[in-house]
């Protein structure tokens, strides 16, 4: 392809002209879909109560040393599902 301003020849997919910074016309389209809306949603609601009952899990497990492990894990798996939605909710 070439320039359509200084007639020098510029990639196929260029943006702009290297040599004078001219607009060649080619937009690429991002291949890459969003989320569905409805799986953020269901992330959201699970995102507020994993944590939350791996919160209380965790405090209950406290009060009963038999059941220490069971917080421990709840308290993880609340974690993670913070993680899981920051990543899901991020913009590609």
């Amino acid at each position: 392809m070439y320039c359509r301003e200084c007639g020098a020849e510029v990639n196929d997919r260029a943006v702009v002209c290297i040599h004078c910074g001219c607009a060649t016309g080619y937009n690429e389209v991002s291949s890459v879909k969003p989320w569905p809306q409805w799986l953020l949603i269901i992330l959201m609601v699970l995102t507020v109560l994993f944590p939350l009952a791996g919160f209380i899990g965790f405090i209950a497990s406290m009060f009963a040393p038999s059941r220490r492990g069971q917080g421990v894990l709840l308290l993880v798996v609340a974690i993670f599902s913070c993680f899981v939605y920051a990543i899901a909710s991020y913009p590609i």
